[in-house]
């Protein structure tokens, strides 16, 4: 599923979409505005980040209505961009 880093996944459920923008703030945020219909000034995460394992992934998606996922490497230099 992850062919490069970062990778970015909007999830409805599970199904998801690849985000194929621009790789900055603005555009990212622009593309999930369209995908879960906020309005112009986007609220802050009602929880912490989470992050996902093999372990947890089926659980988080049963419990979230929509979610962005970063897959990322720390040795990137694109993903310590964003």
């Amino acid at each position: 599923m992850v062919k490069s880093y970062p990778t970015i996944y909007y999830f409805a459920g599970y199904e998801h979409e690849d985000y194929k923008g621009d790789r900055t703030e603005a555009a990212i945020i622009t593309w999930l505005k369209g995908k879960v219909g906020l309005g112009p000034v986007m609220k802050e995460p009602s929880g912490p980040v989470v992050t996902l394992t093999d372990e947890n992934f089926d659980e988080e998606v049963k419990t979230a209505k929509y979610f962005a996922i970063e897959f990322y490497a720390p040795w990137c230099g694109h993903c310590k961009q964003l």
